[in-house]
């Protein structure tokens, strides 16, 4: 015996079904059914695919480790921390070489004076 789903069973129903073809009251109802519907679709397609892989937070921690030149011990809680984006100055440590022989601090100083 065949076995169904919710989802082939409604594919079977709308298929060929406009809101042009319903009444005015059930168009609205059929929109909305239909783009939950698409949506939880899509979402169950991403994951059978495995879905995006989050990015793991960037660390102060992750900087030090691949860019071992950079000098000096800054704190997470440093204020001058307060506000930036840690990925973004990865980014920006990547692209600018010559900030690497710099410490830390200098380094989220110039990254800020940039960004201004």
């Amino acid at each position: 015996m065949e076995e169904f789903t919710f989802y082939d069973l409604y594919y079977d129903a709308i298929s060929g079904v406009t809101p042009a073809n319903l009444p005015d009251n059930l168009q609205g109802a059929f929109n909305i059914f239909k783009k939950t519907f698409d949506i939880k679709t899509a979402r169950s397609e991403s994951g059978k695919k495995g879905g995006q892989k989050k990015k793991p937070l960037m660390t102060l921690a992750k900087i030090r480790e691949d860019f071992p030149e950079i000098t000096g011990n800054l704190s997470e809680n440093n204020e001058i921390l307060e506000g930036v984006n840690l990925g973004s100055l990865y980014k920006f440590i990547k692209k600018n070489e010559e900030v690497r022989r710099l410490s830390m601090y200098n380094i989220v100083t110039k990254f800020k004076e940039k960004q201004e």
